[in-house]
């Protein structure tokens, strides 16, 4: 047996062979939890979160796993059953507090699922618009060209490229509409001369991996309101607000007379300031995206990371180091329109935080240079405790190769904490400061690169409670509504109130009519094989040749017998019946 002895992190000497660095945890508080705040690894401080220990159970909660099966099985199902939306699924839960957090959460994790899978379209959408845009004005004058190719000779030849295909160069009507400023100024260039805005300029650098996080807000917005899903999210607050002591809903701010929803005309003050909210929510959960956590990110996944525009060339050391301070300060939650974030309202000037500060001078960087280098670049503000990140001026970087031209990206890795970086990070890992290694990203079996990646068109799965707990009024209106049944003049709009996903109790087992189904779940294992019959029976009635019935096990006894043995929930004889005579 060896023996293996810890020393202090901050050693002078290098540990030996039978010793490790750590962390000496004491406890002079008797109160105090006996798990340590801090990881001795990476010295990822959790004092300030939720979970207040790295020791702890990592696993995938009952509501998110609930969430990630129910998706994939309404990705298998066909959209349409006549002319009816096919994607409706019931899921039995036999606890009423587990039916009601099934049916708010799963709508959130499924909206945060909509955005990642908007997201990777958006900056390939904005980028080819934006083409074909400029390939329209320039086939019709040759006075916006030669502008061009003093800022970007790439998206010159791109521009010739298309220009000499003989088919007709068509631009989106909507990148149109919500980008008229860029389109009016291309216009003026290209026929009267005028000089390009300084919007155009930028976009024009940033061809063709860099696209404004504003620009891809703008077409993820639209993308889900074209799916009838609030852009903003799925909380309380946002789906509903009040208007001059009235109570409305999202979806008043908008008319839904047309084919795809549009503004309101003559909108007042108040859904003026929800849909500013909703806006600034949305980008809230853009950066959610692409920070969700340290292992997460969307650079760790080896899909693109976040940029800004950079008005003069520098160093690429430099560069590298601001894009890598900007990825852990976002990481941390320290951003505009994070609920815990707050400017300083007498903009008093915040030095960086320790970890970032050692990183900077370990590369050689003076982060004074860096800090008003990032404030000219608007990138940076100064919040009420610590420096933030304002994503408003934040690009997207996608590689113009595309993240799926190969199972992983290389790039760089750090051995300690395992962060995985798409540019060499000024050679250093920005959270804990250890030298980079050659490397490539994380397993391409990862959910979030898959949502990204390959699963397919994002759709709508509106999640509502049927309950013995449900008031009286609203269960009719959900049956209806979960059937794709609206009555005309009472302001039901199928694109928003049609119903994808019911949560339910033991009280949908029988006696309820839901209409056809191709798919139920259920939460956990039923009680007894006759509830577990009335559940799955649910599916595959009125001539539907093929049903589906899926079980999420949890970590219970009960569950777990049922687990092993399959054929005695499906096969048991059922009991005999008999009368209680007490």
């Amino acid at each position: 047996n060896k023996e293996i002895l810890m020393v202090t992190r901050n050693a002078a000497t290098a540990p030996k062979s039978n010793e490790v660095r750590g962390r000496f945890f004491r406890i002079s508080n008797k109160d105090a939890d006996a798990f340590p705040p801090i990881c001795p690894r990476c010295e990822t401080d959790y004092r300030r979160r939720p979970s207040t220990s790295p020791l702890r159970q990592h696993r995938t909660g009952f509501q998110r796993s609930s969430q990630v099966l129910a998706s994939a099985l309404a990705r298998e199902m066909p959209k349409y059953l006549g002319s009816k939306n096919a994607r409706k699924l019931v899921i039995f839960s036999d606890s009423r507090q587990d039916a009601a957090k099934l049916s708010a959460g799963m709508e959130l994790d499924h909206y945060r699922d909509m955005v990642r899978v908007c997201l990777m379209g958006a900056h390939a959408s904005f980028t080819k618009s934006y083409l074909s845009q400029l390939s329209l004005f320039s086939k019709q004058t040759d006075k916006l060209l030669p502008k061009v190719a003093r800022i970007n000779s790439r998206l010159v030849d791109d521009i010739l490229q298309m220009m000499s295909l003989n088919a007709e160069i068509t631009v989106d009507k909507i990148f149109t509409q919500e980008n008229r400023d860029l389109v009016n100024n291309l216009l003026q260039a290209a026929f009267m001369d005028e000089n390009l805005s300084s919007k155009n300029f930028e976009l024009m650098w940033g061809y063709p991996t860099k696209v404004p996080l504003r620009n891809i807000r703008d077409i993820v917005w639209t993308r889900l309101l074209n799916m009838g899903i609030c852009p903003g999210g799925t909380r309380a607050g946002l789906l509903q607000f009040n208007d001059d002591k009235q109570r409305k809903y999202w979806w008043e701010c908008f008319d839904w007379s047309t084919d795809l929803p549009v503004y309101k005309e003559n909108s007042t003050e108040a859904e003026r300031q929800h849909l500013v909210k909703l806006k600034n929510s949305l980008m809230m959960e853009l950066i959610i995206c692409l920070f969700p956590n340290s292992t997460r990110t969307f650079e760790n996944l080896g899909l693109g990371y976040a940029t800004f525009y950079q008005k003069d060339s520098g160093s690429t050391v430099f560069h590298q180091a601001c894009h890598s301070v900007i990825r852990n300060i976002c990481e941390k939650k320290n951003f505009r329109y994070w609920q815990s974030f707050a400017l300083d309202p007498h903009n008093h000037t915040k030095q960086f935080q320790k970890k970032i500060m050692n990183y900077l001078n370990s590369t050689g960087i003076d982060p004074l240079s860096m800090k008003e280098y990032l404030a000219d670049m608007r990138v940076i503000l100064n919040g009420a405790h610590t420096l933030g990140i304002d994503p408003e001026n934040l690009w997207l970087y996608i590689p113009e190769s595309g993240p799926s031209e190969s199972a992983t990206s290389n790039g760089w890795n750090c051995p300690k904490c395992g962060a995985f970086y798409m540019h060499e990070s000024a050679g250093r890992c920005a959270e804990c400061n250890t030298e980079l290694k050659k490397g490539s990203s994380h397993s391409s079996l990862d959910y979030y690169r898959y949502l990204a990646e390959k699963s397919g068109e994002g759709f709508r799965f509106h999640s509502e409670e049927l309950s013995g707990q449900t008031d009286i009024a609203d269960k009719p209106d959900r049956q209806r509504w979960f059937q794709e049944v609206f009555i005309k003049g009472q302001r039901e709009i199928p694109a928003v109130r049609g119903i994808d996903l019911l949560s339910v109790t033991t009280t949908m087992e029988a006696g309820v009519d839901i209409g056809s189904l191709l798919a139920v779940m259920m939460a956990n294992m039923p009680p007894r094989r006759f509830n577990y019959q009335q559940r799955v029976g649910r599916a595959g009635r009125k001539g539907i040749g093929l049903s589906l019935a899926i079980t999420f096990c949890r970590g219970r006894s009960h569950d777990e017998f049922y687990y092993r043995r399959p054929e005695s929930i499906t096969g048991d004889p059922p009991p005999p019946p008999y009368v209680d005579m007490r």
